[in-house]
């Protein structure tokens, strides 16, 4: 870009052309925004078990299993502001802002389209970055980020060990993530026909293989052996008794419905219409614009999350749209992308690599 000029457009000052200061700017300026608009976020199912764990466990080394890198992100913030009066709430709260300003960074990392762009911050789950007290919103931009790395794949520009990594690293921000492992299978495996006969092979090198398998035995090695090191690991209850039950409800006080019941679907929908309400509708709509395996990436996603909040069980009922709204990281990410292709704009391709290339 250097030496060279784009239509329209006078080159910004040279502090302003380094595109990691800019991305700074943005991740602190709107982090700012969505903390001062943390009284309009939606309240949680777990807000106040949230903020009463992170009090009680103050100064004491905790591996939080469900989601471990989210907590100890949290316990980190409380032990530097605690000191200066900031309760349990208001750190947290704080944090998911911090991740939403990554979570727009990320946005603009896959384009400048307008249209992309509203359809991620006009959602739903956007909540979820506005000061949300509650464990999901890092998780939310981990999703995002390896969406972002997998197109880039995708498209030549990234190494499938860099996938794998993100892909697991957003696990530890929170383990809902291990759900969406058949998206991440298929871009490591790809059907081969030889003859009439179809099988499976890797679509990765040996070298990176190696990487991966590396990356896979560190995540294994903090889910498995760091637990034990450490002396209180709460958030062990993930097991099959969080299930929606098939047919038979064991425990009407526990289970609000069955699989496939009239109730059960009420609140699956009601869990989509909180994250996403014009997501699936633009999906429908252009439907016939998906083309190419960075679409069909997205779309395997979207049915991952779907198929998480339609067998999980919502403990705390409507309170826990929070837990289910992660679907709508990659459906909006793929609506974004159909209406980015139907209503192209050439400037705004123009000014991302103008503004945001050092």
């Amino acid at each position: 870009m250097k030496g060279k000029r784009v239509a329209g457009l006078a080159r910004p000052k040279v502090f302003l052309r380094s595109a990691i200061v800019l991305y700074v700017v943005l991740w602190l300026g709107s982090s700012l925004v969505f903390f001062q608009l943390r009284h309009h976020a939606r309240p949680g199912g777990d807000s106040a078990e949230m903020g009463l764990l992170l009090h009680t466990y103050s100064g004491v080394t905790v591996y939080y299993y469900r989601s471990p890198l989210t907590y100890a992100v949290h316990q980190f913030a409380y032990s530097i502001l605690a000191p200066h009066g900031w309760s349990p709430s208001d750190t947290i709260a704080l944090c998911s802002s911090l991740a939403g300003g990554f979570y727009l960074c990320i946005l603009i990392s896959f384009s400048l389209h307008p249209l992309f762009l509203l359809a991620s911050l006009l959602s739903g789950v956007m909540y979820v970055f506005l000061g949300h007290v509650e464990t999901y919103a890092w998780m939310s931009m981990a999703l995002a980020l390896y969406c972002l790395v997998a197109s880039r794949y995708l498209k030549g520009r990234a190494a499938l060990w860099h996938v794998v990594g993100v892909y697991f690293l957003a696990c530890l921000f929170h383990m809902l993530v291990l759900f969406y492992l058949p998206s991440l299978l298929y871009l490591v495996f790809k059907l081969e026909r030889k003859g009439a006969k179809r099988r499976v092979a890797l679509r990765i090198s040996q070298p990176q293989l190696a990487k991966a398998l590396v990356v896979f035995l560190g995540f294994a090695f903090i889910i498995t052996v760091v637990p034990l090191l450490v002396y209180i690991t709460p958030g062990l209850d993930v097991n099959r008794s969080r299930l929606v039950p098939l047919f038979h409800n064991p425990n009407p006080q526990r289970y609000f419905f069955t699989m496939f019941s009239l109730d059960h679907m009420k609140m699956f929908f009601y869990f989509i219409r909180m994250a996403s309400v014009a997501g699936p509708v633009l999906l429908i709509v252009f439907w016939r614009q998906i083309e190419g395996r960075v679409h069909t990436f997205l779309l395997l996603a979207v049915g991952c999350g779907l198929l998480f909040a339609f067998i999980w069980h919502p403990d705390m009922h409507k309170p826990d749209w929070d837990l289910f709204s992660n679907f709508a990281i990659p459906l909006n990410l793929l609506v974004g992308l159909l209406l980015e292709k139907r209503f192209p704009m050439r400037w705004a391709g123009r000014l991302k690599s103008y503004v945001f290339t050092a």
